[in-house]
């Protein structure tokens, strides 16, 4: 089963704010996003139905 996170537009333009004050912002939203996918997966699993 595939997944994916599409952030809305005004999500997208406040990161771009914020990325300027914090520039690791990014690389850790990609870890985040990651670990989601990851932690989801896991629960299909367990429950069998993935």
């Amino acid at each position: 089963m595939s997944f994916k996170i599409l952030p809305t537009p005004l999500f997208e333009k406040e990161l771009k704010k914020l990325a300027k004050k914090y520039p690791s912002i990014k690389t850790d939203l990609k870890a985040l996003v990651a670990e989601l996918i990851a932690k989801w997966r896991c629960m299909w699993h367990i429950a069998g139905i993935g």
